[in-house]
């Protein structure tokens, strides 16, 4: 074939097949490139080719050598090529794409030619008996034929075109977004390089859901986004999912699991602020204070998942030698009205969230309605109901005020503790000795995104 044939359909060849190994080779310049120079490889041994007269002291020389169509169209040439390459890349960049590409791109040169009626000697110079495709020379393409070349040329143009969203995203997660199930997301997730995220569509009893969040866990049972910088988990056996849509970010997660041994509470404090917690694990001799979404909690061994807020509080033991009714623990009387306050706005944004999430899925219907209908005054009216629809402005939830409810809940929680210790310790005689802080010992998995 013409060269350009052996470009566009090179282009197509290796496409396709680097796509099934998860490549993208428009992805740099540099796997472009090389996609280019290994389609028209072959033909150095043609001082007439343009990589022939591009080296034409390499092309007149494997030409006297050893002719057209005979070393450079060999199956065994490929081979040695590419492991010379792939050791290169490899010592390098560490990896073997550029490499790979290159195979598949010199291999579709080879692909290409066996089509004609020529065909090449893929086994020289063990053998040199052309290896032709398909075997009856009438459906062959005889090269220099500028009716069949242009014919092949726009298929492979129209074909590349359609196929370019394959050639993006790869074949596996072409066909794991196609049927967008949670068994194929957890297969693309098991494969997957880097992060995942996922568009999630579904129903908790009949309220239709939808969202999109960065993906750290998936299986076929449940899924863990991040989503608002919250984490959010979608779970078949508490809601109905109907379809999840990976997509690659390049981003790259870690979990870092840091061992956590007689650290006191402070220092802990310290670690966790501001950290995407995977899992926390910890016991001491003596109870602590957990505040968790503003919610204090007394422990000695705690035990949680999935937190994105955590504060801990030492608590003083009452001394010995004081009555244990002289001193009677005064809670702030604003915290249960904000809490109050907090699940009574939480609960009114879900609705208001739930209500929207319905009016859209109502303007999708007159969409899909108008679409079906063929009567001219039915769709005239489908249509003022979509724009009477479509008019309503979305409600306004609220998240700023759940979140100030939350701080404030949480400073209250902290000064309220500092009060009463200070009534403690005016209530109590000072003990002989100061007591010692309180040790935590077990892990923290945190999460890392970069």
């Amino acid at each position: 074939m013409k060269l350009p044939n052996h470009l566009a359909g090179g282009t197509l060849i290796t496409a396709i097949f680097s796509s099934l190994s998860g490549i993208n080779i428009f992805q740099s310049q540099t796997s472009i490139i090389i996609m280019l120079i290994a389609t028209t490889l072959p033909d150095i041994d043609l001082p007439k080719s343009t990589i022939g007269r591009t080296f034409k002291p390499i092309s007149l020389y494997i030409n006297r050598r050893w002719g057209h169509r005979t070393i450079t169209h060999s199956f065994v040439t490929l081979l040695i090529l590419t492991l010379l390459l792939a050791i290169l890349e490899k010592q390098i960049t560490d990896k073997n794409i550029l490499s790979l590409i290159f195979f598949y791109a010199y291999l579709s040169h080879l692909l290409l030619d066996m089509v004609t009626l020529m065909g090449v000697p893929l086994l020289y110079p063990f053998s040199k008996n052309p290896f032709v495709l398909p075997g009856n020379p009438r459906y062959r393409i005889r090269t220099g034929d500028t009716r069949a070349e242009t014919i092949a040329f726009c298929t492979f143009i129209l074909l590349s075109i359609f196929l370019r969203p394959l050639f993006e995203q790869g074949f596996w997660t072409s066909y794991n977004r196609l049927f967008g199930t949670m068994k194929h997301l957890a297969a693309e997730f098991k494969r997957s390089e880097d992060m995942l995220e996922v568009q999630y569509f579904g129903k908790i009893g009949t309220q239709p859901i939808q969202g999109k969040g960065l993906c750290i866990e998936a299986n076929q049972n449940e899924v863990i986004l991040i989503e608002d910088d919250e984490f959010t988990a979608l779970n078949k056996d508490h809601m109905t999912i109907d379809k999840v849509i990976p997509s690659h970010t390049n981003h790259q997660f870690t979990f870092t699991q840091i061992p956590i041994i007689a650290l006191t509470i402070d220092s802990l404090n310290s670690l966790l602020q501001d950290q995407w917690i995977h899992h926390i694990n910890l016991t001491s001799e003596k109870p602590f204070r957990v505040i968790t979404n503003g919610i204090p909690t007394e422990q000695k061994h705690y035990n949680a998942e999935l937190l994105t807020s955590i504060w801990l509080q030492e608590i003083q033991p009452i001394p010995d030698n004081q009555p244990l009714d002289t001193f009677i623990y005064q809670p702030n009387p604003r915290i249960p009205i904000l809490l109050q306050k907090l699940q009574s706005l939480q609960s009114q944004n879900r609705t208001l969230q739930q209500v929207w999430q319905v009016h859209l899925q109502q303007i999708e219907n007159l969409k899909e309605k108008i679409q079906s209908t063929t009567y001219l005054w039915d769709k005239e009216r489908l249509y003022q109901q979509l724009t009477k629809a479509q008019k309503l402005p979305p409600p306004k939830i609220n998240h700023n005020r759940e979140l100030e409810l939350q701080t404030e809940i949480q400073q209250l929680t902290k000064v309220e503790y500092l009060k009463n210790q200070e009534r403690r310790l005016k209530a109590t005689k000072p003990p002989p000795t100061p007591p010692e802080p309180t040790l935590l010992s077990g892990s923290v998995t945190i999460l890392k995104i970069r």
